[in-house]
């Protein structure tokens, strides 16, 4: 990530939909004069409840083109296959809890890959049933394919 005044930091937060600019002026506020950095501001809000270990890591790294994918911002990655990854995410407007299955970088350049992972959502996107999981949302966000899903707390399917 480039270097940043702690300000302009505090803004790309907002900016990127990871923090409301409300809770995030009463965490600065609450910051003693040592911790007034980035560093400091991201513990601040690991330790609030406002931004997740998980996050909090793809902050440091400079990763968070795919923190916020479509109205899902990812929480925590649940778990992955060789095709894709899934997320616990929150929607942006409702903070209701959503599964993100993103597939994976390496399958993004083939275009059959893409097209088979888009026609399994697009196939069960329509279907409503106790036991699918309901399809939410398809797209694509800075070449990151997703789509948003009912989240069920518990194991995956294999468990």
């Amino acid at each position: 990530m480039s270097v940043l005044s702690l300000n302009e930091f505090a803004k790309q937060l907002v900016r990127l939909r990871l923090v409301d600019a409300g809770e995030l002026q009463q965490c600065l506020g609450r910051l003693s004069t040592a911790k007034k950095t980035t560093d400091g501001l991201l513990d601040a809000l690991e330790r609030g409840g406002l931004l997740t270990n998980y996050q909090v890591n793809k902050i440091r790294k400079g990763e968070t083109d795919e923190l916020v994918l479509g109205t899902a911002k990812l929480l925590y990655r649940n778990g992955s296959g060789s095709f894709a990854r899934v997320f616990r995410a929150v929607t942006l407007d409702s903070d209701e809890m959503v599964g993100v299955k993103v597939l994976r970088k390496r399958w993004a350049d083939d275009p059959q890959a893409v097209a088979q992972f888009h026609r399994e959502a697009e196939l069960l996107k329509p279907l409503r049933h106790p036991n699918i999981v309901s399809i939410y949302e398809i797209g694509i966000t800075e070449g990151h394919h997703f789509f948003t899903m009912e989240f069920i707390v518990g194991g995956n399917l294999s468990d």
